[in-house]
């Protein structure tokens, strides 16, 4: 654009993916251990890892999935943070063990109906579909007989 002020950005990057911790709760709750420690990148690999373990238990092994979009997970961890974190001082590591667990039983069952959801669609993606059988005639026009002119008349 002719003219355009070289200071004016008119598409700004994204902040990296190490900044979650700040600025996930920005205007929602004040910064504190706890949800500095549920929302660190140390505490997003131990959810994702643990997601990976349930969903492979739960399927009985059928199932192998990689790590889950990491923004995703932090928008449930952050759902997660403001509904059910009590944000007391004292035990820390218990909140979040309990944050924890709540994110897996929030995204799991999703996550396995989605993966088996997806195989079907492999299958069928894959397969000829079976044409429908041709129809029957069910109609009864042609197999009455008539009694014989002999039986009327004797």
């Amino acid at each position: 654009m002719a003219g355009a002020s070289p200071d004016f950005d008119t598409f700004k990057e994204a902040p990296g993916r190490k900044t979650y911790n700040r600025h996930v709760l920005t205007g929602s709750v004040c910064g504190n251990l706890l949800n500095q420690l549920f929302l660190s990148d140390s505490n997003i690999k131990i959810i994702q890892n643990a997601i990976r373990y349930k969903v492979y238990e739960k399927s009985n092994g059928k199932l192998v999935i990689s790590n889950q979009d990491e923004t995703e997970l932090v928008i449930t961890m952050r759902a997660v943070y403001l509904e059910y974190g009590r944000n007391t001082p004292d035990d820390v590591k218990g909140q979040i063990a309990e944050l924890n667990q709540k994110v897996l039983e929030l995204v799991v069952p999703g996550i396995i109906g989605q993966a088996y959801g997806y195989q079907q669609y492999l299958i069928d993606a894959t397969t000829q579909p079976v044409p429908i059988a041709r129809p029957s005639n069910v109609s009864s026009s042609g197999t009455k007989t008539l009694r014989s002119v002999t039986s009327v008349f004797a």
